[in-house]
């Protein structure tokens, strides 16, 4: 797995994600506080991590009414977060954190218009 642009704050934001007291921000080992918002109407939450103009992502807990592996995964307990790209960020790929842990890194899917 290519580690060359995963940074140790997405960590923290996962955790974050899944602290049961449900913080409304993180804060970044730097200090850097950063909301936790959520997406739309729906229950799953993300924070968008801008770490310089033009690159960041966007880290999201799994949305637990996808009808997905990873949605049953979730209902299960298993604390999954996705790790994706922001657009124009130039990052190539993201990365599938599972129970602090990095699961995979994922090739990103080019947007079609």
């Amino acid at each position: 797995m290519n580690l060359q642009h995963y940074r140790p704050e997405y960590l923290v934001i996962h955790k974050a994600l899944h602290n049961p007291a449900q913080p409304t921000e993180v804060e970044l080992p730097d200090g850097t506080r950063l909301p936790i918002l959520r997406h739309g109407g729906s229950q799953f939450r993300y924070v968008s991590y801008r770490f310089s103009e033009r690159s960041g992502v966007a880290v999201m807990e799994q949305n637990i009414n996808k009808p997905s592996r990873y949605s049953d995964r979730a209902r299960r307990g298993e604390q999954i977060s996705w790790v994706a790209p922001l657009y124009g960020s130039g990052l190539s790929h993201g990365w599938l954190i599972i129970d602090n842990n990095i699961a995979d890194q994922l090739e990103q899917i080019p947007k079609t218009t």
